[in-house]
């Protein structure tokens, strides 16, 4: 059976057409929602125009690689566009911890796509970089793989021990990542969230969140809140945070920013995650 999670990656997943023009006429606006869906411009140099019937077309100067295509589409243009299909869009990396997904919030910076690949060699295996599109299903909230291929900075490349691919953008020192270690599983729930926070010392260590501080880490991990907050209503959004604290146990993990310390604190989490998994009286509340 054909999932709404599929149906949705099949209509979003290529462009319906690439056009080169030498001038865009782009407004200022980065984000423009018109009638049933939206226009995104990229610095002057890329249009994307999502209509929900349609799918998305790409107007574009010459010159535009396809590397870039790819970044702005599978990630601005399908987060958005999940959102006016009635899906959820999280600004996570995920990993699979066995028939379940656990993903991994924090700030742009945070090291969320580093530490995915890291995890790999503790038994997580990559499902998704950067955007974590869910459904609801039976009761849960459901992903599919990753649609989008691992990204990490150049200095990234030594702590995770992948290979570095194609550059991101020109005179960006950001790689795709190849050969990483990635779930072969279809659809699964998300189970666990962890937002990452960086410290000045050596402590490192994992709490549970509860309350009001489970549903605030919940909206801070939503996929451009800021634009979302333009697509759906007040009323939509309080009953989503409040539908993901209740279907997700949510953590904060403090680590040191101190690199040399990433090893030790990758394998401290990866241990946690394990014990926790275990741990009958850790609940959803």
């Amino acid at each position: 059976m054909t999932t709404k999670l599929q149906q949705f990656f099949d209509a979003t997943g290529t462009l319906s057409s690439v056009t080169h023009a030498e001038r865009l006429g782009n407004s200022d606006l980065f984000f423009t929602p018109v009638e049933g869906g939206f226009n995104i411009c990229v610095e002057d140099r890329i249009r994307f125009e999502y209509r929900k019937d349609t799918g998305t077309a790409c107007l574009c100067l010459p010159g535009t690689t396809s590397a870039e295509l790819e970044l702005w589409h599978m990630g601005s243009v399908t987060g958005l566009a999940a959102w006016f299909n009635g899906l959820v869009a999280l600004h996570v990396s995920a990993v699979q911890s066995g028939g379940n997904l656990i993903a991994l919030a924090g700030d742009s910076g945070a090291g969320k796509s580093t530490l995915a690949a890291a995890l790999g060699a503790y038994g997580y295996p990559l499902y998704a970089d950067d955007t974590l599109i869910l459904d609801r299903q039976d009761g849960a909230f459901v992903a599919m793989p990753g649609h989008k291929r691992l990204k990490l900075w150049d200095n990234a490349f030594e702590l995770t021990k992948v290979e570095r691919g194609e550059r991101l953008q020109p005179g960006v020192d950001k790689f795709y990542a190849d050969h990483v270690s990635a779930s072969s599983s279809a659809l699964l729930p998300l189970t666990d969230l962890v937002v990452l926070v960086e410290t000045d010392g050596p402590d490192v260590a994992l709490r549970q969140v509860r309350g009001a501080e489970k549903i605030k880490r919940c909206a801070d991990s939503l996929y451009r809140p800021d634009l979302y907050v333009q697509i759906a209503s007040d009323r939509d959004h309080s009953a989503l945070m409040i539908e993901l604290a209740g279907k997700l146990r949510v953590w904060e993990f403090v680590r040191a920013k101190n690199r040399a310390l990433f090893a030790d604190t990758t394998q401290f989490l990866a241990k946690e995650l394990s014990r926790a998994s275990k741990d009958a009286n850790l609940q959803f509340d």
